[in-house]
């Protein structure tokens, strides 16, 4: 299965941060976590609020990774994230596939999962 290894943000990304922050987005190039191929909604909450905010069909990128791009491409839009206690430990960024162009794709090997009952799965002798 292809799935998106890198994208370019190319307009406005939806979100809670003000308009300015949001814009500043664009022209960035981000690398993608492979778990998300843009076609499947996942479930997302506010930078601002933490509110949920539905589910949202896009491509996930590490907090950190996203902000220490953004910082090159505009320092100010990612000190407002730093000020709201951004980049958050094991998150991820995730934007609408409708705000990225895709540069990059990987082959992503799909391999059946392991399925055991409680009697019969590993360490169950």
């Amino acid at each position: 299965m292809l799935v998106a290894s890198k994208i370019r943000i190319v307009s406005i990304p939806q979100g809670e941060a003000p308009q300015w922050v949001r814009h500043a987005w664009i022209g960035c190039e981000l690398p993608c976590i492979l778990d998300t191929c843009g076609h499947v909604p996942v479930p997302v909450v506010g930078v601002h609020t933490r509110s949920f905010r539905g589910s949202i069909a896009g491509f996930s990128v590490d907090q950190r990774v996203a902000l220490e791009i953004l910082h090159q491409h505009n320092p100010n839009a990612a000190a407002w994230f730093g000020d709201h206690g951004y980049p958050r430990a094991g998150e991820r960024f995730l934007f609408k596939t409708e705000c990225c162009e895709v540069l990059e794709q990987t082959n992503l090997e799909v391999t059946s999962p392991q399925i055991f009952d409680d009697l019969e799965g590993p360490g169950n002798d």
